[in-house]
């Protein structure tokens, strides 16, 4: 690119990623004969223990009539060949509502036996009268080379962000909790059968407005798990019971449009929480 963002000069050959050993396997072509199809975001998660990463993604018409689960193989072939055809990639879950986010994969629970056994959550993000779906995959095959259902519920609510999952009691014999967060800032944790454990209201300027998306994770070593959510009204951390606290604010800014990150920046044993603000400014009657 030019100084005045025009087109420059093409530039010489630069390696990518690609250039790998495994880059003739890729680009995959999603065969999903919609129309102006979009894509969710890439998750990856190995599967089935054998140290290789399995790709899963969202695909949706531009209508938000229909939406499919994509899953591939670290070597790009299909997780689950539901249509018996070996040259195509149809996805293995299909949903007749809009999928806006990507989804969750982890284990079912913390014991080596629920550890083995992944899962896959989705969840719907519909705008019209119908209801959202919240659905759980095993990702063991059926016997009819399809994943195995777990449950499947039906709620109204505008889910933006993919849900989240989490060993929220931090203990080895607990199951994973499923974290979800709407668009009017409601933060619900359901057990691993789908039923609510406990929801909460998160303070909001705005009766509907999206939310950051959700981190978790401790203070230190021997803390306590903790959710870290952004509105356009401040910071908030939620313990793993359900009690929250505003932690930080600044009047004139969002912190609705960043994903929280947890770590230890300075190497102290003990976490910091990022999280970018946004200068909002007014337009007519619209604030951006």
């Amino acid at each position: 690119m030019s100084d005045k963002g025009n087109e420059g000069q093409t530039s010489y050959p630069l390696k990518a990623w690609t250039t790998f050993p495994s880059d003739n396997i890729f680009p995959v072509r999603i065969s999903s004969n919609m129309v102006e199809p979009k894509c969710g975001p890439v998750t990856v998660f190995d599967a089935n223990g054998d140290m290789k990463k399995e790709i899963f993604t969202t695909i949706r018409d531009y209508r938000d009539t229909k939406s499919l689960i994509i899953g591939l193989k670290s070597n790009g072939e299909e997780l689950f060949n539901i249509d018996g055809n070996e040259t195509t990639n149809s996805g293995f879950a299909y949903f007749d509502r809009a999928l806006y986010s990507g989804v969750a994969v982890g284990p079912y629970g913390t014991q080596s036996a629920f550890s083995q056994d992944p899962q896959i959550i989705a969840a719907t993000r519909n705008i019209d009268s119908q209801p959202n779906i919240l659905a759980s995959y095993s990702l063991q095959d059926d016997g009819q080379n399809r994943p195995r259902p777990r449950w499947q519920k039906q709620e109204y609510w505008y889910q933006t962000h993919e849900p989240g999952l989490a060993n929220l009691d931090d203990n080895s014999v607990s199951s994973m909790e499923v974290l979800l967060l709407s668009d009017d800032a409601t933060l619900k944790v359901l057990e691993n059968n789908g039923n609510v454990r406990w929801q909460r209201k998160i303070p909001s300027l705005a009766d509907r407005w999206p939310m950051s998306k959700l981190a978790v994770g401790k203070q230190s070593a021997n803390g306590s798990k903790m959710i870290v959510v952004g509105s356009n009204d401040g910071v908030y951390i939620i313990s793993a019971t359900g009690i929250q606290r505003k932690i930080f604010s600044r009047a004139g800014y969002t912190f609705d449009r960043s994903a929280p990150i947890i770590c230890d920046l300075d190497g102290d044993g003990y976490k910091e929480i990022i999280i970018r603000g946004t200068k909002q400014k007014q337009v007519g009657d619209i604030t951006e």
